[in-house]
């Protein structure tokens, strides 16, 4: 789930011709990455407060997903 995540984080930014919506997706990779690489380190996911902004950021990114693969298609 978290390499399903980050590719589709990657491919949003590369895709993406929207300049804020690049920055904004570049922003969540490294919240994500940083998140990730401290929990090697201690355990974040245990506490039940740590793990809000895990899920929010996995959220908005498949929502940056669906929002720039509807702008394709030209549903929006």
């Amino acid at each position: 789930m978290i390499l399903k995540v980050f590719q589709s984080a990657i491919s949003i930014y590369y895709r993406n011709l929207d300049w804020h919506t690049s920055i904004l997706t570049l922003s969540l990779i490294c919240a994500l990455l940083t998140y990730f690489i401290h929990g090697i380190f201690n355990n974040f996911l245990d506490t039940d407060k740590a793990s809000i902004p895990v899920w929010a950021t996995m959220s908005m990114i498949i929502s940056l997903e669906i929002f720039s693969t509807n702008k394709q298609i030209g549903k929006i």
